[in-house]
């Protein structure tokens, strides 16, 4: 039986419950929860590719960047791409904490009944 180790669960169940993780969200909708945030604010969510399980989004003066990050199976290591290059940690944490990334502050994630309101108002349009 191959699966992911005690280390992966760990991990996997911090990750799900931090502020920074929003789970499966579409393009326009971390757009809209990074619009007006300063440079830095970050969120993480389910990148929807199995070689990229999430994707760090960003916010910049330029708009948010999606940032894919690829776990190095068999191994607690993480890799991104910053500025061209590809670089790899050796934790999570480590890749979020790295001045390479220029990660800031967690986006907070919106109240239950914002949400709600968001989808109420989409729907009318």
């Amino acid at each position: 039986f191959y699966g992911p180790g005690p280390t992966h669960v760990r991990w996997l169940s911090a990750l799900l419950t931090s502020t920074a993780f929003h789970g499966a969200l579409e393009r326009d909708e971390v757009e809209r929860r990074l619009s007006g945030r300063p440079a830095g604010c970050y969120l993480i969510r389910l990148g929807g590719k199995d070689e990229h399980p999430f994707t760090i989004s960003v916010a910049s003066s330029a708009g948010a960047q999606h940032k894919r990050v690829r776990h190095v199976w068999g191994s607690d290591a993480w890799m991104i791409a910053v500025n061209g290059r590809t670089l790899q940690f050796e934790s999570f944490g480590e890749l979020l904490a790295s001045p390479h990334c220029r990660f800031g502050q967690p986006c907070p994630k919106p109240s239950a009944k914002a949400v709600q309101m968001h989808a109420y108002e989409e729907a009318d349009v």
